[in-house]
């Protein structure tokens, strides 16, 4: 299996920024390792999401996906070579204008790395050669087509991606290079400890596609103001028995910001009133928008028994196990109202 294919796996499992030991005695973040120039970072709690799969698989709920997943964990291993219960946090980092060929991404991981026979389990699984090199002192492996990259560099931080974002974390570690900054990090670091988070500069192209005039199948609402949207922040966590998420746009002027947000609730009230169902539209009521300054913010809140069971109205036709943020015992909890 090619890197690529790792770094998708990672993608959709992992995050959060948590201190460890740098081979040069020092102390890092994950965050701290992310090279200037990268425009979207997003991290994911690992260990809180399969915590979440495993009491929820413990459920009466959950029966069902139970054996599902320690399948879903060891199918990850057979590809990877690596354990997902090891694996803490994830920062996941990328040039926008690079994604669509995947030339730049990278991710850093926080964990359990020390295991000395993780480098060959790495190579058997991903059924990919790999070469040995050295950069400012770091042994990485480089693939042998070259379309990725991977080095633990210590017992609890392992770094995974394309050749140059790899040799590029090693330059922040040397100081040959800076750490990010700027706009992408101030909305990421404005989001919060939270579960999921990701914060991007919006690119040219987005915007342009974002001010488009809706389609005929589309609410008719002018969409310019979102040409004019510099950032955005997501923001997803489970608190108690509530997921919250939260979207924070960044725009260049309050006009702007405001025009979205107006336009966003007319939208959000059209889709309410062309619902199929009393149960959608109250579920989209439920969105709030406001606008301050520049920012727009988007709100949603629901509870986790109700998630699950949308989720499982959605994905039971598709053989999907629904999402597995159901503590035990979550009927005799209070939902979001």
């Amino acid at each position: 299996m090619k890197l690529k294919k790792l770094l998708l796996l990672l993608l959709i499992s992992v995050l959060v920024l948590m201190p460890v030991a740098g081979c040069d005695g020092k102390e890092y973040k994950a965050i701290e390792l992310v090279p200037e120039g990268a425009d979207m970072i997003a991290g994911i709690k690992v260990g809180e999401a399969i915590s979440a799969w495993q009491l929820y698989s413990a459920t009466e709920e959950g029966t069902d996906i139970s054996g599902r997943v320690e399948e879903v964990m060891s199918e990850f291993t057979d590809q990877t070579g690596m354990d997902p219960g090891d694996i803490l946090e994830v920062v996941i980092f990328t040039d926008m204008s690079a994604m669509e060929t995947e030339e730049y991404s990278g991710l850093i991981m926080t964990g359990n790395f020390d295991d000395e026979d993780l480098v060959d389990r790495i190579v058997e699984k991903t059924g990919t050669d790999f070469t040995a090199d050295k950069y400012c002192g770091y042994t990485y492996y480089v693939a042998s087509n070259d379309e990725g990259a991977f080095m633990i560099l210590n017992d609890q931080m392992a770094i995974a991606g394309s050749v140059d974002a790899v040799r590029d974390c090693i330059d922040v570690i040397a100081g040959k290079i800076e750490k990010i900054s700027g706009e992408v990090l101030e909305t990421y670091n404005s989001l919060g400890d939270v579960v999921v988070r990701l914060a991007l500069v919006v690119p040219e192209e987005a915007k342009e596609a974002l001010a488009e005039e809706p389609g005929e199948a589309m609410m008719p609402v002018a969409m310019e103001p979102f040409e004019d949207m510099q950032t955005v922040g997501l923001a997803l966590d489970l608190n108690e028995w509530v997921m919250t998420l939260k979207v924070d746009a960044g725009f260049s002027s309050p006009e702007s910001a405001g025009k979205a947000a107006e336009a966003l609730e007319t939208m959000i009230d059209f889709y309410a009133l062309m619902s199929p169902d009393e149960e959608t539209a109250e579920l989209v009521e439920r969105i709030e928008i406001t606008s301050s300054g520049s920012r727009m913010q988007i709100l949603f809140e629901m509870g986790l028994l109700e998630l699950a069971e949308l989720a499982e109205s959605y994905t039971g036709e598709r053989g999907m196990a629904p999402m597995p943020f159901v503590p035990p015992d979550i009927e005799d909890f209070p939902d979001s109202d």
